[in-house]
């Protein structure tokens, strides 16, 4: 019975990939977030998130801005686009 009980929590969730990644950040800026709120949202590491962000902002899907030490993300017209598609993908798929 306590293996069961273990093999229940050690069990892994399988990785993201690059797309679900770049969709759980689109979703977790549709309003002004900070760095750290987007991080526990997308449960991704510091490091992981900045690498996809400057990404993103290379392709003007987010925008970065500075409310005194707070970093803040936004999405930009093109990435409520983006973000738009993905979902619209999303739901056919489902359906």
């Amino acid at each position: 019975m306590t293996e069961t009980i273990l093999a229940g929590i050690t069990k892994r969730q399988p990785r993201r990939g690059k797309l679900e990644i770049i969709h759980a950040i689109l979703r977790a800026c549709r309003k002004p977030i900070q760095l750290t709120h987007l991080l526990a949202k997308t449960n991704l590491t510091n490091s992981r998130a900045k690498h996809y962000l400057t990404h993103l902002k290379q392709k003007g899907l987010i925008e970065e801005y500075r409310a005194g030490y707070l970093h803040i993300f936004t999405l930009t017209d093109k990435g409520k686009l983006v973000l738009e598609l993905f979902n619209k993908i999303e739901r056919l798929l489902d359906a």
